[in-house]
């Protein structure tokens, strides 16, 4: 389960990027939809994360772990 909540983790830290760096005629339907995306992968972290302390496993929670 590390391995899907770490998974979510980089995908949120790199949706929110594009997120802040959205640039061009498209600028506030992009980034109102890329918060939209990375506020739902947040949920998904949360509940991995809560799952795993319910059966007993420690999330991983720092970038170094995550990239491992």
């Amino acid at each position: 389960m590390n391995q899907l909540l770490s998974s979510l983790e980089v995908f949120y830290h790199k949706l929110q990027a594009y997120h802040w760096y959205v640039k061009g005629l498209n600028f506030f339907t992009l980034h109102t939809q890329l918060e939209s995306y990375y506020d739902q992968i947040a949920q998904q972290i949360d509940t991995v994360a809560e799952t795993m302390l319910m059966v007993g496993q420690e999330p991983v929670s720092t970038l170094s772990e995550f990239l491992e």
